[in-house]
């Protein structure tokens, strides 16, 4: 019976004549979950350009080379190891130092001129909270950190070391090239490694609306006798599947005295992935979807927390209503999903 595989101890790696095949030991749990981290990073970055050719946003992603990075690392290829230790290394002694010098010139340039000079020196963290933002930057930097002294400790430079000894000793023929399992073979920890992996990223890409929705808007005016009525509404048009579409935001307008829309606009930010709906006081309402629902009406403000689908929507107005308010299209929801049950078996 074969015996199980186990990490060499630092004494066996230091022997002149130490051979290390990947495919019978066990690595250490650090270079495993190294390994296995850049290879999801890279099938991220993979799925990432993937996505984005389907969606006519092609994407220039250089993270896909992790795949090929882990791979090696796992096969103990010291070529590898080195490209690793190399990205690492300009990333921890050369990006982020950069980094810091532009966000203390940042904040030195808001203190000194916060109207004038911080124009275009600023960090887009979008709906991202400045302390998160810095913690997540924070957490990378530890990260890296870790990967850099993981690649460069002791043991898995002899790791390194004994595989190039057994791969120099089967080219010379000296040892045969035989292995009791091959790097292919996977185990069951190894599939469900991948299986979550898989999962993850797929997970990732579905929350990301930016990537499989592509935001749209239109707006309609209708004028009565007494008053000029108008809406606006945003809708995130599924890129992937047709007839997924789904309701942003409906903003409904209406004023005695004139055109609504002249007194409240609704804008996008610059690098922002939601709209803003902006009040004449300066004040501002974000339309993120979370309230699908607002309106204004005799410059009174008010929303409604109900959930409406685009399918509810987009057939309220199809019905060309004699009003756009938020009653008016809650009783046409209501009467169109009590007939849907009614018709239901």
């Amino acid at each position: 019976m074969s015996e199980p595989r186990r990490t060499p101890t630092l004494e066996e790696l230091r022997r002149p004549d130490a051979m290390v095949d990947p495919a019978e030991i066990k690595l250490p749990w650090s270079l495993y979950l190294l390994g296995w981290g850049l290879i999801a990073g890279g099938c991220h970055s993979l799925v990432r350009i993937v996505v984005g050719f389907l969606c006519g946003q092609p994407v220039l992603d250089l993270g896909v080379v992790g795949i090929f990075v882990g791979w090696g690392l796992l096969r103990l290829r010291d070529g590898w190891r080195q490209l690793a230790v190399t990205l690492l290394g300009l990333v921890l002694w050369i990006g982020y130092p950069l980094m810091l010098l532009f966000f203390a010139c940042s904040v030195l340039f808001w203190l000194l001129a916060p109207n004038d000079l911080t124009h275009g020196m600023r960090f887009d963290t979008g709906s991202l909270h400045p302390v998160f933002s810095v913690l997540l930057v924070t957490g990378n930097f530890a990260i890296c950190l870790w990967a850099f002294r993981v690649l460069l400790n002791e043991r898995t430079h002899l790791l390194f070391v004994g595989n190039n000894r057994r791969r120099e000793a089967v080219r010379k023929g000296a040892i045969p090239s035989v292995s009791r399992q091959t790097p292919w073979q996977f185990s069951l920890g190894t599939l469900l490694m991948l299986m979550v992996i898989a999962s993850l990223i797929f997970g990732r890409f579905m929350a990301d609306e930016s990537l499989v929705y592509e935001q749209a808007r239109y707006g309609v005016t209708a004028a009565t006798s007494q008053r000029r009525r108008c809406m606006t509404c945003g809708f995130l048009r599924n890129r992937l599947f047709a007839g997924r579409d789904k309701l942003a935001y409906a903003v409904f307008m209406s004023d005695e005295d004139g055109d609504p829309s002249k007194n409240y606009a609704i804008c996008w930010e610059p690098n922002s992935r939601h709209a803003t709906l902006r009040f004449p006081d300066g004040s501002c309402q974000l339309l993120d979807g979370r309230i699908q629902l607002h309106e204004i009406i005799d410059g009174e403000y008010r929303c409604s927390g109900r959930k409406v689908t685009w399918g509810e929507f987009e057939a309220y107005m199809n019905e060309t209503p004699c009003e756009y308010s938020i009653d008016s299209l809650l009783r046409f929801v209501d009467q169109r999903r009590a007939e849907s049950d009614k018709a239901a078996p």
